[in-house]
């Protein structure tokens, strides 16, 4: 899974990248994309147990989602280990994590089958969805909230 940070840095989640190339070799005969790279990979702290999700914040900040843990880890853009975010069972297998533009997080609860909001400051709000097999999850710029239910065959838009 690989999530968009609005500084210079890209952040990947357990998947290396190897280096771009350009190809002719599929049918049709025009240059496509093999692989690509973006440099050499650092390894956060913290991140060994299950890392499923990974969401940025308005300011910057990196979230982890541990699976297997059941916590959400915060880091700086720099990749500094600063708090743990969420550590809850009640998180239930965390994967996708987004934020609103009020700073609330929402996480996807594998294990549950529903969506978890958050406050800025770690704080639980509230929850929704009955979803049979969540895979990921997206935010717009108008805050809808769009969750892929794999168990179902849907893709279902929330307004936040």
């Amino acid at each position: 899974m690989l999530s968009y940070s609005p500084s210079s840095n890209t952040y990947t989640a357990g998947t290396a990248i190897s280096n771009l190339t350009i190809t002719n070799s599929h049918s049709g005969g025009s240059n496509a994309v093999s692989s690509f790279a973006y440099g050499s990979p650092t390894a956060l702290s913290g991140t060994s147990n299950g890392p499923a999700g990974i969401g940025t914040d308005a300011s910057g900040n990196l979230y982890i989602a541990n699976y297997d843990g059941n916590t959400i880890r915060k880091y700086n853009s720099s990749g500094t280990f600063l708090s743990t975010f969420i550590s809850s069972t009640s998180l239930n297998g965390p994967g996708s994590i987004v934020f609103d533009s009020s700073c609330n997080a929402y996480i996807l609860s594998y294990g549950n089958g529903r969506v978890l909001k958050y406050s800025s400051s770690s704080t639980f709000i509230s929850n929704f969805g009955n979803f049979s097999s969540p895979y990921g999850m997206a935010i717009d710029a108008s805050d809808n909230i769009y969750v892929c239910d794999s168990g179902n065959d849907k893709v279902y838009k929330y307004s936040t």
